[in-house]
Parts: structure tokens; sequence; C-alpha cells
């Protein structure tokens, strides 16, 4: 297993809480509406003042996480299930076949609860090829030696030994309880790193912002140098600057939206 990076996920705090105090969406709404009432000039500073914080935000962020966590994390929810009913089942046949109940139990008897162990053990082995597949080493040794708890328990519900019966039944639920604990770890992990890869996400979304806030920033010059050469805008050209009005306010919405799914990623990756 991967360790956790609690760097990363502090660096996404620091991201959040420079995208709350830059005022991004309400540099945005200013911008908006300076433009929308003609007032290019009052519009440019704050236009590039959005930019250059979108751009600073870009640059503190970077990608790389791997793409397959929802399938881990699908995996590795399947193996908790099994190992949960390994150990609810395994801790039902304790309560059947104690030491008592093994060694006045009769042929037949002795025979089911032979049965009942070694399915129990049939289904630590699956689950320690589950294990295998996700590559957590600690719980499929774990899940191996459960299996071989498990057949030593048969073996001495087969002589009569109940004793020797209980203690290995006792053995093999401390191995499955160990490893129900890696699993409970890696779930975290993939948890975590699917939160990441939500930020990732929003971090494109911020990107893209930049680019069209770019588009936004270059059109609002070009219409103001046309207004200082001629002295006015054409009604076309002021119709230009209503949709940039328009854009505007959108990449304000769209602002507000990313900081608000930034904070929702961080409290799910802080929570994993």
């Amino acid at each position: 297993m991967e360790d956790n990076d609690p760097a990363r996920s502090a660096e996404a705090l620091d991201l959040a809480d420079q995208l709350q105090d830059s005022q991004l969406s309400m540099r945005l709404r200013q911008a908006g509406d300076d433009l929308a009432a003609n007032r290019i000039g009052a519009a440019g500073p704050v236009q590039r003042e959005a930019e250059e914080t979108l751009q600073k935000l870009n640059q503190q962020w970077t990608e790389g996480r791997p793409d397959d966590s929802e399938q881990m994390l699908k995996r590795t929810e399947e193996a908790r299930d099994a190992a949960q009913g390994l150990h609810d089942d395994l801790d039902e046949l304790r309560k059947q076949t104690d030491a008592e109940a093994v060694s006045q139990a009769g042929g037949q008897q002795r025979q089911q609860m032979q049965e009942a162990v070694q399915e129990l053990r049939r289904r630590a082995e699956r689950l320690e090829r589950q294990l295998q597949r996700l590559r957590l080493k600690r719980g499929e040794e774990a899940a191996h030696r459960a299996g071989q708890r498990l057949a030593a328990a048969g073996q001495a519900i087969e002589a009569g030994e109940g004793e020797t019966a209980q203690q290995e039944l006792d053995a093999a639920q401390d191995e499955v309880e160990q490893l129900q604990e890696e699993i409970a770890e890696a779930q975290q992990e993939v948890a975590e790193r699917l939160a990441q890869e939500e930020l990732e996400r929003i971090a494109g979304a911020l990107q893209s912002l930049k680019v069209r806030q770019d588009a936004v920033i270059a059109e609002t010059e070009r219409l103001e140098n046309e207004r200082q050469t001629s002295g006015r805008l054409t009604r076309g050209q002021q119709r230009s600057l209503q949709d940039l009005a328009g854009v505007e306010r959108e990449l304000q919405s769209l602002a507000e939206a990313a900081s608000q799914q930034l904070e929702q990623a961080i409290v799910a990756a802080l929570a994993g």
C-alpha cells in the first residue's frame, strides 16, 4: 500500500483558502458590471487581477493521480463484504462448536461441523486470492493463516479434540479481524485518492476559467482601443460589450461553483 499524502491535503487546503481570500468571484462580478455599464477602462484592471489569481492558483497545482481508483474502491468494498461475512459466520460457528460440543458430538454431528469449517476455509482461500489481486500483502497473509487455522480446526473436530478445535477457530477469527483492518486501511487510502482526483478535476476547471478570462480580457482591450480611436462604440461593438458582461457573470458563477466543489472535495479528502 502507498502511504497517504498529507502534504497533498495540506496543499489543497491552502488552495481553498487562497481561492476564498482572492475574492475571485467578486472581481469577476465587478468586471461584468463594469462592462455592462460601458465602463471598459474600469473593467480592465479588475479583469487582469482575476486572470493573475487564476494563473497563480493553477501554477500551485499539478496532476498525477492514477485513474483506476473507482475500480479499486469497488474491489476493496467487495473484499470488505466478503471478510465481514466470513467473520460473522465464523463467529456463529464458534458458538456452535465449543469444546464441549465437539467432544460430545456423534459421528454425523462432527461431519456437519467439519463441512461447515471446510466451507469457511474455502471462503478464506477465495478472500486470500482477492487480497492478492488487490496487492494487500498483510491481508493476504492473514487470510492464508486463517485458512490454515480452519483446516486444523477441521482435523481437530474429526479427532474429537474439542479444546484444540476451539483454539484453532479462535485463532482463525483473530486472523480474519487482522485482514479486516488491512482492508479498512486500503479503503481509506482509495477514498482519499478519489477525493484528490476530484481536486484535480476542479483544478482543470480553474484552468478553463483562466483561458476564458484571457479571451475576455483580449476582447475588452480591443473594444477599448476602438473606443479611444473613434471616440465611440458602434452598436455592434456595444452588443459585443454586453456579451462580454454576460461571459464575466457566467465566469463568476463558475468560480463560485468551483469554490464550493473544492471545499466539498477537501472535506472528503480529510475524512478519508
